[in-house]
């Protein structure tokens, strides 16, 4: 029982000593470095670094033994130390998500007549203002049309004997086949007007034979009077039905050429659909243009994110 006694005692005084010495050296270290420049050791304008012999002696127990980090090692550089003081500040709260931007008005320009392109003109991300010109297809087939219903039409109106098509209303007592075979019915009509003055009287200066002819004769007359008012109703409908197919011609000849719409002032440019030497059908796409102004964001934000969300808030 003593020795067990005498062992315990023995463990207690070595685990004070090491205490005691451990309590010691950080209280050297406090020291040093607290004292600053005025003392052994190293010290910066932001940052104390100081050499502790003694309490690295302390730390390894005592005596002339030096530290086991001094041995050969060079001394690290100063530890650099800021003071600040404690402020309450308000952290800003962000919230990130992913969209895309769309137009407001967007359109699609399709070709407007059939044919083979032969010129293309702005390319993607290009800005355009209205009317600029996109594309244009192979015009040739359709110059041919149109001098094709030119001629057309400048037959019908050499039918009628008139240098243009008049609009609205035409006196057609005016025109010249019309005009011409009334001044025969209205010369019949006269000549019979005398046969009958002289057939009436007694006795007929005149034969009931050539009396019969002058009637019929003033009779054929009228009837031709009346043909060519019809024929020329006719070759003058005829003439507004090819002059409408002439100016139908015109607007394909001039629908060759393609331009932005009107509906806004500037577009961008989108997609480019199409290249020189496609052919195209009507109604195939060409351009794909966009109204850059305004530009709208759409983002999509998770439910539980909304709460940092609200009108007037600024979006980076």
């Amino acid at each position: 029982m003593m020795s067990l006694q005498k062992c315990r005692r023995a463990g207690a005084a070595r685990t004070a000593g090491r205490t005691s010495r451990r309590q010691a050296a950080f209280a050297a270290c406090v020291l040093l470095a607290a004292a600053g420049p005025g003392c052994d050791g190293a010290a910066t304008s932001e940052g104390v670094g100081a050499k502790a012999e003694p309490a690295r002696r302390g730390v390894n127990g005592g005596g002339d033994r030096p530290a086991p980090e001094s041995r050969g090692a060079p001394a690290g550089p100063p530890v650099a130390v800021r003071f600040a003081t404690v402020e309450t500040r308000s952290a800003p709260r962000m919230v990130r998500a992913q969209g895309s931007f769309r137009a407001d008005d967007v359109a699609t320009v399709g070709a407007e007549v059939a044919g083979r392109i032969v010129a293309v003109g702005p390319e993607a991300g290009d800005r355009i203002e209205a009317g600029a010109v996109l594309a244009k297809v192979d015009d040739v087939d359709y110059v041919l049309v149109r001098d094709q219903r030119r001629r057309a039409l400048e037959e019908s109106l050499a039918k009628l004997g008139l240098d243009a098509l008049p609009d609205g209303d035409v006196d057609l007592e005016k025109i010249p086949s019309v005009e011409s075979a009334r001044l025969e019915a209205e010369n019949a009509a006269a000549r019979f007007e005398r046969a009958a003055t002289l057939h009436r009287r007694t006795p007929p200066l005149i034969s009931d034979q050539d009396f019969a002819d002058l009637r019929a004769a003033r009779d054929v007359a009228e009837s031709r009077r009346r043909g060519a008012l019809l024929l020329v109703r006719a070759d003058l409908a005829q003439a507004r039905t090819r002059r409408a197919e002439l100016d139908a011609a015109e607007e394909r000849l001039r629908d060759v050429v393609h331009r932005a719409p009107p509906s806004a002032p500037v577009w961008q440019v989108a997609e480019r659909l199409v290249a020189t030497g496609d052919y195209v059908a009507v109604g195939a796409p060409l351009y794909r243009l966009v109204d850059a102004d305004p530009l709208r964001l759409v983002v999509r934000i998770p439910e539980r994110r909304m709460a940092g969300v609200a009108p007037g808030r600024d979006a980076v």
